[in-house]
């Protein structure tokens, strides 16, 4: 059985000048990159990383996320990240984030996860529990964002296509989950301004896209709110959806 302070993993982070754009506020990709890092070096020391599964077959594939940003870290600050796994919703394990100022300790961020197990070779889902994986870990832990539901979909024209190169691609092969966000803010940067900043966003990952591939992206803005979608343009079929509120 592990301790309690082995549910939990904390990692303080210093924040990278060129994580920061013209608004002076840190990209919103790159809470993502903290996010997915602090997650793998967890996963791995409690026994079921990326390399415990795909020894037996599995990978982990992030398949919702939603993150709220109270407040941008400085240039010469240290981020403080806490994640912690806490049980099930269906076939979907969560995972939770929190993000605190270690120069101010005031709270900068949370978001909640989903994560799907999928068997490399028939691309089918499995549950949590059929890879060892513990569905009670942490189920008395709270959640930030309680439910992540389904996005509705769209009707937007596709202003911008991105060809996947080499680079974007993690370890399993696909597009790396950041890059969707990265994308998407991309695309609000031209249809909702250069200055345009996201307070809460939520990204539905629904199809893999591959190098070598393109992904297209459309959405719609009204007020602060926005909706964005990626099309894998090859596959025919949507890549992932995007809905948030902007500052």
């Amino acid at each position: 059985m592990m301790a309690k302070e082995q549910l939990r993993k904390v990692l303080d982070m210093p924040v990278r000048v060129n994580e920061f754009g013209p608004t002076g506020r840190m990209h919103v990709h790159c809470w993502f990159n903290y996010m997915q890092h602090i997650a793998s070096v967890h996963a791995e020391e409690i026994g079921f990383g990326l390399a415990a599964l795909k020894e037996k077959g599995f990978i982990w594939v992030l398949s919702r996320v939603r993150l709220h940003i109270e407040e941008s870290p400085a240039m010469d600050d240290i981020m403080r990240v806490e994640t912690y796994p806490n049980g099930v919703d269906r076939l979907f394990a969560k995972r939770q984030f929190r993000m605190t100022s270690v120069k101010s300790g005031r709270t900068l961020g949370y978001a909640s996860s989903y994560w799907l197990v999928v068997d490399m070779e028939t691309q089918r889902l499995k549950t949590p529990g059929d890879v060892g994986v513990d569905a009670n870990l942490n189920a008395e832990m709270p959640d930030f964002f309680p439910v992540l539901g389904r996005i509705a979909p769209i009707e937007a024209g596709h202003t911008q296509d991105h060809a996947i190169t080499h680079t974007c691609i993690d370890l399993n092969q696909h597009l790396n989950n950041a890059y969707y966000c990265q994308y998407g803010a991309d695309w609000l940067a031209v249809n909702a301004g250069d200055n345009a900043s996201i307070r809460e966003v939520q990204i539905n990952f629904n199809h893999a896209v591959k190098a070598g591939e393109t992904l297209s992206i459309g959405g719609i803005v009204e007020g602060k709110a926005f909706s964005i979608e990626g099309q894998a343009v090859e596959a025919g079929k949507n890549a992932f959806q995007m809905e948030g509120m902007l500052v």
